[in-house]
């Protein structure tokens, strides 16, 4: 019959892999030496220890159990005045009135969702206002983009959905301007001029590149958001 062994040098994590695999130490057959189950390779290991070490693994096994017993005892005990302490701090217990500690009744909160209205800056009104201005969290559903709010008070707050796209670019046409000058000629009594239109003035060609941003938008974007108080009363 094989012999087990409970505190050996191995991490939590490669004894629970290596649970239902078998013992983790024990004779097979008539062989006169033990072996030990190597959690790393998941083999059995001859080792060199007799198998007369039975004896003083079901001693160590019983030392094991002593030794468990008594921490879980004091673990107990120390959840116990641990309990006590919050129950002071809170002014209640477990099964009398007062608050516990883990109840919520500090804090006022609004949880709810609701559609992206318009592009750029949007107000929200809660349904029913807060004491004083709330913590908010807002969370965009299936949106690549990002959700700003800014302005929060006790009766709503102002969103902005950006998602990031390039805006187009433009070309402005150039322009000349002309003007008219006139040049004499001739002598005598019938003097003569003649008209020559010249530049007086040159627009250069203007052009925008496209360019890549976070632009706001009107997609109809469900948006969940959840705001908190504390220390409210609603």
């Amino acid at each position: 019959m094989a012999d087990k062994v409970y505190h050996v040098p191995f991490t939590k994590e490669q004894i629970e892999a290596a649970i239902g695999k078998g013992p983790i130490i024990e004779k097979v057959g008539n062989d006169a030496y033990w072996n030990l189950w190597d959690i790393v390779a998941m083999q059995y290991v001859r080792t060199e220890y007799p198998a007369l070490i039975g004896d003083l693994v079901d001693l160590q096994t019983q030392a094991n159990r002593a030794d468990a017993a008594a921490m879980r005892a004091a673990k107990s005990a120390e959840d116990a005045k641990l309990w006590a302490d919050q129950a002071a701090e809170y002014g209640g217990s477990s099964g009398a009135a007062g608050a516990e500690p883990s109840e919520l009744e500090d804090y006022s909160m609004e949880v709810g969702q609701f559609t992206n209205a318009a592009a750029g800056w949007c107000t929200f009104k809660f349904r029913e206002p807060f004491d004083a201005p709330p913590k908010v969290v807002l969370q965009p559903v299936n949106f690549a983009g990002i959700a700003q709010i800014k302005s929060i008070t006790a009766e709503g707050f102002m969103y902005c959905l950006r998602k990031a796209g390039a805006t187009d670019g433009s070309v402005r046409a150039g322009s000349v301007s002309t003007g008219t000058i006139y040049t004499g000629a001739g002598t005598g009594t019938n003097p003569q001029h003649s008209a020559t239109t010249v530049v007086t003035g040159v627009t250069l060609p203007q052009v925008t590149l496209p360019a890549l941003g976070m632009n706001t938008t009107a997609d109809k974007v469900v948006v969940n958001y959840i705001a908190i108080e504390y220390g409210g009363e609603r």
